[in-house]
C-alpha cells in the first residue's frame, strides 16, 4: 500500500556486477519414514551471489523482481543412487546430525556442571550455634 512520504529518499546508482556463485538460503529434506523413502523430498532455495563473504546474496534486481530460485526433487533416496554427490551429502548429513546432537548434550552437561560448581562455591557453611 503506497503512502506519500514526508521525506524524499534518493538511492545512489549501483555498479553492474557479475555474480558467478549462488547462495543457498535454505535446504529442507523431508524423509517421513524409513518405510516410505519414495515419499522423501529435497527443496533448496538459492539466489545469485558474488562469492564474497562480506556481501549478501542478491535476492532482487533493480526493478525489485525476485531472483530467488527453488529446486525440488521427490524421492531424494532414488536421486542419491543416480548422483554420487547426493549420496555423499546424505551420508554427511546423518553424521552431522548425530554430531550436533552429541555436541548439544555435551554443552548442556558442561553448563549444568558449571552451575553446580558455582552453587557449591556460593554455599555458606552453617555457623555452629553458640550456647
Amino acid at each position: 500500500m503506497p503512502i506519500q512520504s514526508v521525506e524524499t529518499v534518493v538511492l545512489p546508482p549501483v555498479d553492474t556486477k557479475t555474480l558467478e556463485y549462488i547462495w543457498i538460503r535454505q535446504i529442507i529434506i523431508t524423509t517421513p519414514s524409513p518405510l516410505h523413502l519414495d515419499q522423501s523430498m529435497a527443496v533448496a532455495e538459492y539466489g545469485p551471489w558474488s562469492g564474497n563473504m562480506s556481501e549478501d546474496a542478491v535476492w532482487r534486481d533493480r526493478d525489485l523482481n525476485d531472483l530467488a530460485k527453488t529446486v525440488r526433487e521427490v524421492n531424494i533416496y532414488a536421486l542419491a543412487e543416480v548422483l554420487p554427490s547426493v549420496k555423499t551429502a546424505m551420508a554427511a548429513m546423518r553424521v552431522a546430525v548425530a554430531d550436533i546432537i552429541n555436541y548439544q548434550i555435551e554443552q548442556a552437561a558442561a553448563a549444568e556442571a558449571a552451575k553446580q560448581q558455582e552453587n557449591s562455591e556460593n554455599e555458606v557453611e552453617p555457623t555452629p550455634a553458640t550456647p
